[in-house]
């Protein structure tokens, strides 16, 4: 018999979420930050009690941020307050680190 797993938010207190685009870390060049949030979001999107934010739309008000601000988002009291501004819980900010286009 074959058990699909189950998935769900296992943090209540955060509900809706943004994805911003991943930074490529890796020793490709060709990887696709925003190919590889979207594949995020697609997949957080599935998970029951998770809320998600568009890429797109994170990306947007991410860039607007930084218009006002001048910079980039650099530490944890910089996202808290992208997170209040965007009036989500959390951002979700990654990277690639590895990867292999086969």
């Amino acid at each position: 018999k074959i058990v699909e797993p189950q998935f769900h938010n296992p943090f209540p207190q955060i509900y809706r979420v943004a994805v911003l685009p991943f930074f490529n870390q890796s020793a490709e060049p060709t990887v696709d930050g925003d190919a590889v949030a979207m594949a995020y979001y697609n997949e957080l999107q599935t998970i029951p009690g998770f809320e998600v934010m568009p890429v797109g739309v994170a990306r947007q008000m991410l860039a607007a941020s930084v218009a006002v601000t001048g910079r980039e988002p650099r530490g944890g009291a910089d996202f808290q307050r992208l997170a209040q501004t965007m009036n989500v819980d959390a951002v979700l900010v990654d990277s690639v680190t590895e990867y292999s286009p086969y």
